[in-house]
């Protein structure tokens, strides 16, 4: 029997109990959404993070180099980021990166603590050297691509493996980076006063 109005006690009061189950079912998709947007937000408490890493130039004709590389990024969302990276080679008289600079976007697929990355951007080096200026071949730039993983020993902080192409626009051959680091999440706080 169905019953209209808010029921009386004791009796069989269908419409209340239909009432009751829309009750629930908003309580429950008022905190599903409650936990999406918490969760969300913790995924952003640390959306920065920087990467400190040794790294390997090796271009045709060159002999290898190795530097120390910097790179500085902001997660977007839980699988997107993007990044700045800044780096140089140890000196030779020879031939040496004296700095290379490169913005990227990164994607990322994490499972419990392990991480798979690729990159995608661009990358300018500037060179220098007796065969750099013999070739006359002091700076260089062009699209990169690289593919990454990352091993979390903490929530925030990761050993990392790269390697990235860069296909430079003025060499006989493109460029192959080898980079080694450690990356590190973290948070700013913005002042209060803002």
């Amino acid at each position: 029997m169905l019953h209209v109005g808010l029921g009386e006690p004791g009796k069989n009061n269908t419409l209340m109990g239909g009432w009751q189950m829309v009750s629930a079912l908003k309580r429950t998709i008022a905190a599903a959404v409650l936990a999406a947007v918490v969760g969300g937000a913790q995924a952003q408490e640390r959306p920065w993070y920087f990467n400190v890493n040794v790294w390997q130039f090796d271009e045709e004709g060159f002999d290898e180099l190795g530097g120390l590389a910097f790179d500085v990024g902001r997660n977007l969302t839980r699988w997107l980021s993007v990044q700045a990276r800044v780096g140089a080679t140890e000196s030779d008289d020879d031939f040496q990166v004296d700095y290379t600079v490169g913005a990227h976007a990164r994607v990322d697929v994490r499972y419990d603590n392990f991480s798979l990355y690729a990159l995608a951007g661009y990358s300018y080096f500037k060179f220098s050297g007796d065969l750099a200026e013999f070739a006359d071949y002091t700076s260089d730039d062009g699209p990169s691509l690289g593919l990454g993983m990352a091993l979390y020993g903490s929530p925030n902080t990761a050993f990392t493996l790269e390697y990235m192409r860069h296909f430079l626009r003025d060499a006989d051959g493109d460029a192959d980076t080898l980079h080694l680091g450690i990356l590190h999440h973290f948070g700013w706080q913005r002042p209060t006063n803002w």
